[in-house]
């Protein structure tokens, strides 16, 4: 693809970016679970979050209960997003990698070279976990959009209104762009992680700056990723430990 191509592509989804412990990430750690309806509800807060950052599902206002209808295991997927992402920000391993990125970056820019470093840490290091997963797993992506075309856009918007105890009228339109782009594909190039960076840095307001533009940072992102391939599996060993057992 012709990189004029390719950057008016990115253009057109770039309302679609987000933030969190990424979608093939949740994915990833309980992969073993093949219940179409859990899977959904697994990436839901984050598909939420690009959908309209005011609609929220809160955790505490959740009915707990082990069930077996499409609901129940549903609401069990958005409940282990939950838990994965408050036992993965608290991990030794996010801090420890949060802040090995901030000082290799601040040496390679200087202090004044990142704004918010940390901040630009955390989502570098959550994109490129994402993109570590899909280099070891070739068929990640493609399980994850399966799953989804197996659930059907109106029943994921009915149990996601149900969850969120309001209408999401828009909601079906928005899932179906979102499996139609599959721009998941796109985190195996370092030009959509830095494509990415650059749209999230400013939805939140926060400087660009230069070293986006710089090859020296893409150069930094290959490092990284070699890092990366090496302690991955450490953490998702962490997680699963830390985490509940699941019987699904």
């Amino acid at each position: 693809m012709l990189i004029t191509n390719k950057i008016c592509y990115l253009r057109a989804i770039s309302s679609y970016i987000f933030t969190s412990m990424n979608f093939l990430s949740h994915y990833y750690l309980d992969r073993h679970i093949t219940n179409h309806n859990f899977v959904v509800g697994v990436c839901t807060p984050d598909l939420l979050s690009i959908f309209d950052r005011e609609v929220r599902i809160k955790s505490k206002k959740m009915h707990h209960h082990q069930g077996t209808s499409e609901f129940d295991f549903f609401q069990t997927g958005v409940e282990r997003h939950f838990e994965a992402d408050k036992i993965f920000h608290s991990s030794p391993f996010f801090q420890e990698e949060c802040k090995y990125i901030s000082a290799e970056l601040q040496e390679l820019f200087g202090t004044n070279g990142i704004k918010r470093s940390f901040f630009v840490s955390h989502i570098l290091l959550e994109l490129m976990l994402d993109k570590v997963l899909i280099k070891q797993d070739s068929g990640l992506v493609d399980g994850f959009y399966y799953h989804f075309k197996q659930v059907g856009y109106q029943q994921i918007v009915e149990m996601t209104e149900k969850l969120a105890e309001r209408e999401l009228s828009a909601y079906t339109a928005f899932l179906q762009r979102f499996i139609q782009h599959q721009y998941l594909y796109h985190y195996s190039e370092y030009e959509y992680i830095i494509f990415v960076l650059r749209r999230l840095l400013r939805r939140v307001g926060v400087p660009e700056g230069s070293y986006l533009n710089d090859t020296a940072f893409v150069g930094f992102l290959a490092s990284y990723e070699t890092r990366l391939e090496t302690r991955v599996f450490s953490l998702f060993e962490y997680l699963r430990t830390n985490m509940k057992l699941l019987q699904i």
